[in-house]
């Protein structure tokens, strides 16, 4: 038994504390009306210098508590042979609840380190930028209703009506937001029934479960005689099932299990993915372990870490433990790239982490370390959270998609970080987030994950947005991150590419995809073509078709007027035929020096070359290696005006010679300053661009 269950139970005596910990007036902290809501670093309760001594642990249990719910601290930053100090917050002012008038306000502490406690008016505060803060709230074993944030006891087993409690909540309240009386259209869509371990086909009215995560190394299991489940199957699976029941419900879906293994069955599944994970009552996330063999911590075998937890006179402490929001970024779920779409799409989530359940629907979060006031926190209405409740909310709301067409490349970007085992699966396993792309008010289609934004959300300048200039827009997106070729997959789209491994773990949080400009100032310039005129036999003009696998091609113009979804078409190839204006440029040494071909090499300085194929550095790069004073074949793809200048974008491609296809390589921006027509730079440019109207056939 821990010493801070043993402090819970009453074992505990004023001679089990050190003099510093006895002179800490617990009944003042608490019992004040005044919350320290205007001090960003709370009020100085006590020096804590003594926890850091192992010794003085073993004979204090409130210096092992305060130790346990420390802050600790950056390795970056600072030595652990620095002391500790207690602050005390407010809970409202910490957690961005101040204009929630209804609310009561609570005192908290925290355990900071020491070259943190003093206060600063400007600039963040390192500590709190760190997720992982806990905070130490009062608790209470009474079970009457209240209207302030307190800390909530945990033991190392599940409290299923706390869970219980929140969906039942939710049911009641959030109808629109959070409820669906749709079955899934998926043909061939079956379930585990939980009570005889079944798997059947859902019944017509009945709710279901979905279940997220990682399969891991563990070998695939095979323990099914006809259609009925054997005892032993994985451990998060088993769990899984249990929590099923026990929260009132009695069909589960699982992949692994539910999903034929007949080949169009199971495309047909995966291509309905969305409708799966929106449509489950509820989607079990399991993040406690790194495979299946792992079970659901807190349900049987696998118990949770305590929560650290004393009682100090009449007063009981318990920590709210880390922010889940932290813990589900740094676990293995949160690095597979199936387990995305799962996180994003479902209506509610139950995550199980190795402390503590989350829960979060799509109008409100719950911690289960601190009990909140649900009623208080909400509208009016019961409908959603207030605004401003954000605190440990982990997912982002409305099932995650964003408020704009534009946040397609948001959700992109997050998935290209995340791993695959097979790289086959880089468009299957966002397809369930692309398809709600598509049915959304303002839908965004897609061709190879390539997006096809809706005219509406152009710019126009009096003349309608074609669908060639909406499929270029989406051709010309960009990528700060080293990036290797993904074969099997278009190299004209960001499937066609995965992050170095080198480099995986460097990103550092900047947009990848879309350059930033274009996103304020969205898609191709849309005026008509003798509009956008650079010289007087240079105008936009590109033509699109698409091959099909029996060496067709349509023309992209006339697909569009089909108004069927892109992403669905059957036998499309990965390969466009693009006709428009073209130029060789020459990529001379190590650096990003690029100019037309025969031109003099000093004449120019563009623009960075934006490669798709960077290892560590330009210099290390095998395109640069490989092709030093090559020529490359570009096409020019399109113009976007600006305020006092326009922005050529080019393709910039390689030549495969034993197919006679092209591949693209990357991007390369051109800037002609207004006026268009002036000496220097531009002119020469002009002068010794060699235009030639081509027809490339890109894969």
């Amino acid at each position: 038994m821990s010493r801070s269950n043993e402090a819970r139970l009453g074992l505990q005596s004023k001679d089990n504390l050190c003099n510093s910990c006895q002179n800490i007036d617990f009944n003042s902290i608490f019992g004040t009306t005044q919350t320290p809501q205007r001090r960003r670093n709370g009020i100085l309760i006590s020096s804590l210098d003594q926890i850091s001594s192992a010794e003085k642990r073993a004979r204090c249990y409130l210096c092992q508590f305060f130790w346990d719910t420390r802050v600790l601290r950056s390795p970056r930053r600072y030595s652990e042979g620095k002391g500790y100090c207690l602050h005390a917050f407010s809970a409202k002012g910490e957690f961005g609840l101040g204009l929630v008038k209804s609310l009561s306000d609570t005192i908290i502490l925290a355990v900071i380190p020491e070259e943190d406690s003093k206060e600063r008016i400007f600039g963040p505060l390192d500590w709190k930028m760190r997720d992982t803060t806990p905070y130490i709230f009062p608790s209470t074993t009474a079970q009457s209703p209240h209207t302030q944030l307190l800390g909530r006891l945990l033991s190392t087993d599940i409290d299923y009506d706390i869970i219980r409690g929140w969906i039942d909540f939710c049911n009641k309240y959030h109808y629109k937001l959070c409820t669906s009386t749709q079955k899934p259209s998926v043909p061939g869509f079956r379930v585990i029934d939980c009570n005889d371990r079944k798997i059947v086909p859902l019944p017509d009215g009945c709710e279901y479960v979905a279940l997220s995560y990682v399969w891991g190394a563990s070998p695939p299991e095979n323990q099914i005689v006809k259609d009925l489940l054997l005892n032993r199957v994985s451990p998060a699976i088993a769990d899984a099932m249990t929590v099923v029941s026990r929260i009132g419900f009695q069909f589960l879906w699982v992949d692994r299990y539910c999903i034929s293994s007949d080949e169009e069955d199971k495309h047909t599944q995966i291509q309905n993915m969305d409708l799966i994970y929106m449509n489950a009552t509820v989607t079990i996330i399991a993040v406690g372990g790194d495979d299946s063999q792992i079970g659901l911590p807190g349900v049987s075998r696998d118990l949770r870490q305590p929560q650290p937890q004393v009682t100090v006179g009449q007063h009981i402490l318990v920590s709210s433990l880390p922010n889940p929001r932290s813990v589900i970024e740094k676990s293995k779920w949160n690095t597979r790239g199936w387990t995305y779409q799962e996180g994003i799409l479902p209506r509610r989530r139950l995550v199980f982490t190795s402390q503590q359940v989350y829960f979060q629907c799509n109008a409100m979060h719950c911690v289960e370390s601190i009990s909140v006031p649900l009623e208080l926190l909400h509208t009016s209405k019961k409908d959603r959270f207030l605004e401003q409740v954000k605190f440990h909310r982990a997912f982002p709301m409305k099932q995650g998609l964003g408020k704009s067409p534009m946040d397609f490349w948001l959700r992109v970007k997050e998935f290209s970080l995340r791993s695959l085992s097979y790289d086959s699966d880089r468009l299957n396993a966002i397809l369930g987030i692309l398809r709600v792309f598509e049915k959304g008010k303002t839908p965004v289609q897609h061709l190879w994950g390539i997006p096809i934004f809706p005219p509406q959300v152009f710019i126009e300048d009096g003349s309608a947005v074609t669908a060639t200039k909406r499929l270029c827009y989406g051709l010309t997106w960009t990528s700060s991150m080293p990036r290797k070729r993904s074969y099997g997959f278009p190299s004209w789209s960001w499937v066609g590419w995965t992050p170095c491994d080198s480099q995986a773990d460097d990103w550092n949080g900047q947009p990848w995809l879309a350059n930033p400009e274009m996103l304020k100032h969205p898609g191709l310039d849309t005026s008509t073509p003798s509009q956008v005129q650079i010289s007087d036999n240079f105008t936009y003009d590109v033509r699109v078709g698409i091959e099909f696998l029996n060496g067709a091609v349509v023309d992209w113009e006339t697909l569009d007027r089909t108004e069927q979804s892109f992403g669905r078409l059957r036998g499309v190839s990965n390969r466009l035929h693009i006709c428009a204006w073209t130029f060789r440029l020459l990529f001379q040494g190590k650096g990003h020096h690029w100019h037309p071909a025969e031109s003099h090499p000093f004449r120019y300085k563009y623009s960075t070359f934006e490669f798709t194929q960077f290892d560590k550095s330009l210099s290390d790069s095998p395109l640069s290696q490989a092709h030093q004073d090559e020529e490359r074949l570009v096409i020019v793809l399109g113009f976007d005006n600006k305020s006092n200048s326009v922005l050529m974008k080019i393709m910039v491609t390689e030549h495969i010679q034993e197919e006679d296809v092209y591949e693209r390589v990357g991007m390369l921006y051109y800037h002609f300053w207004k006026p268009l027509k002036i000496s220097g730079q531009d002119e020469a440019f002009l002068a010794d661009v060699r235009l030639e109207r081509k027809t490339i056939r890109l894969r």
